[in-house]
């Protein structure tokens, strides 16, 4: 399968899950709060954290109702270089969400290690094959998107010269409802279309994000907010930095039992191999010469490993060698050859 490279991280399904906290709008148009969600997000251990870059005019139309939302919760170009400058600092990744071509060439400039393209942006062509020409990976949200639109979208990355895709499964509903959520359709999109692919969540709690990466999420996309209760349109959704944490740790234990799926006897349950199963044992004193049926055999765990019970019809009939007290196991060598 293959595997792209975030900055210094390789992402795939081999590979360890990369936590995105996705502090998007929650800094409410505040440069203090968004340095914050940059040092509590790198607390916390995730890999990235990642904003959400627009000139609200070339965004949203004037006429529209969220046309002042989105305006006062705008960060500036200065702004978003100070964030880079203080993720680099703190030694996590800096990503954002370019909304528009002219922070595709901004955050180019900033030498972001990928573009993020929102799922409502899968349609955007203009945006896609920007963000495609930088030669830089790209991670798509597929929200609200069908096959067709998700084929067209990645045939005009590939069109441009985009080599490196990751998918993101994701519920454009916010909160998003349990029974829609779909999760299985994540891995159904790596078989499909062969790249990574991974999982943006906008449900409440860590449930989810959990379950993504036992189902093999190579990116995994969390809300992350420093309080619940502020004012503004995801921080209810939104992990808190205490909650965001342990979301990882969980996601952390579960890549380690994993493993490679190939079914085997591990090291761990070699004593209990030995010692949990059954061997063939006398039931009761057998002498020697005696003939085998089934009222002198028993099933029994014991301290010394003889004859597995899958023989039993392979002995049955046979002479024995030497004489068996009860609760002796039988092992080969105890059955005279005619």
């Amino acid at each position: 399968m293959k595997e792209i490279k975030i900055a210094q991280k390789t992402v795939g399904s081999t590979r360890p899950t990369f936590i995105v906290a996705e502090a998007g709008l929650n800094h409410n148009g505040k440069l203090e709060i968004a340095r914050e969600l940059v040092k509590k997000a790198a607390d916390v251990g995730a890999d990235a954290v990642k904003f959400q870059s627009f000139h609200t005019e070339d965004f949203v139309s004037k006429r529209s109702e969220y046309y002042q939302l989105f305006k006062s919760l705008e960060l500036s170009e200065t702004d978003f270089g100070q964030l880079k400058n203080l993720a680099d600092e703190y030694r996590i990744i800096f990503l954002s969400t370019a909304f528009d071509l002219r922070y595709v060439t901004l955050l180019e400039r900033m030498g972001v290690p990928a573009f993020k393209v929102a799922s409502g942006d899968i349609t955007f062509t203009p945006l896609l094959e920007a963000v495609a020409k930088t030669g830089k990976p790209v991670i798509l949200s597929t929200g609200a998107a069908t096959i067709g639109e998700i084929h067209e979208a990645l045939s005009v990355l590939g069109e441009n010269g985009c080599e490196d895709v990751l998918l993101l499964h994701c519920l454009s509903s916010y909160p998003a409802p349990m029974e829609q959520i779909n999760l299985r359709a994540m891995p159904a999109l790596r078989d499909m279309f062969g790249v990574p692919t991974g999982y943006s969540d906008h449900s409440i709690g860590i449930t989810v994000p959990i379950a993504a990466a036992a189902l093999g999420a190579s990116l995994i996309e969390k809300h992350f907010t420093l309080d619940k209760t502020m004012i503004g349109p995801d921080h209810a959704l939104s992990s808190e930095p205490e909650e965001f944490k342990r979301m990882i740790e969980a996601v952390r234990a579960i890549e380690k039992s994993l493993g490679d799926g190939s079914k085997r006897p591990m090291r761990s349950e070699q004593e209990v191999r030995s010692a949990g199963r059954r061997s063939i044992v006398s039931k009761s004193l057998i002498k020697r010469g005696d003939r085998l049926d089934a009222s002198k055999m028993a099933y029994k765990i014991s301290p010394v490993v003889g004859l597995q019970p899958s023989f039993a019809r392979i002995i049955l009939g046979k002479k024995i060698r030497t004489e068996k007290n009860e609760d002796d196991v039988l092992v080969w060598n105890d059955l005279l050859e005619e």
